[in-house]
């Protein structure tokens, strides 16, 4: 139902001058260093993250397989890229199509809001059944999302999402998902 009314009324709409101002600008204060993105990353290694794959038709939460939270680039992270497989196998797969453009999703809780996470670097690793050995995906980061595109061989394909947080590298996470192509 659409309504509609018409009136003689004058309507007076302020005009202002508005900058326009980029969601990448940083916040730059007068001691030089940059503000604003580190509200965008977790503050701690137990911060929750909401962190979802969206293919066209379905959606699923990745498993957090591990993380590490460092204070320095001297501190060894035991995590290694490997086939997650094992710690996956059971979960429920993301339904895809041959080709199909994937979206990586991530949140953190702000003032009880989720807003959009922003990490420092995201790495797609891409793992076959029998394929011990993964290989970097293309993916590209578009606004508050991440993109790739699912293989085009049928089956089942297993997927580490490596989450940077800081330049340093000292904290990071690796999350795990299934997807199983038609």
């Amino acid at each position: 139902m659409i309504v509609t009314a018409c009136t003689d009324a004058k309507i007076t709409v302020p005009i202002e001058k508005y900058e326009e101002v980029s969601q990448e600008k940083e916040i730059v204060e007068e001691t030089g260093e940059e503000t604003g993105k580190e509200e965008l990353v977790p503050q701690n290694a137990n911060e929750k993250i909401d962190i979802s794959i969206h293919s066209k038709s379905d959606v699923v939460t990745p498993s957090n397989i591990g993380f590490c939270w460092n204070e320095s680039v001297e501190e060894d992270c035991a995590l290694h890229p490997e086939n997650p497989k094992g710690d996956i196998s059971s979960e429920d797969p993301l339904l895809v199509n041959k080709e199909e453009e994937l979206e990586i999703y991530m949140y953190v809780e702000r003032d009880k809001l989720l807003v959009s996470a922003q990490p420092y670097k995201v790495e797609v690793l891409q793992f076959g059944l029998r394929v011990e050995e993964g290989k970097i995906v293309d993916s590209k980061t578009d606004r508050d999302l991440i993109k790739f595109s699912a293989p085009d061989e049928k089956g089942a394909h297993f997927y580490l999402i490596h989450v940077i947080w800081d330049e340093e590298e000292t904290k990071r996470a690796y999350y795990a998902f299934r997807a199983v192509v038609s």
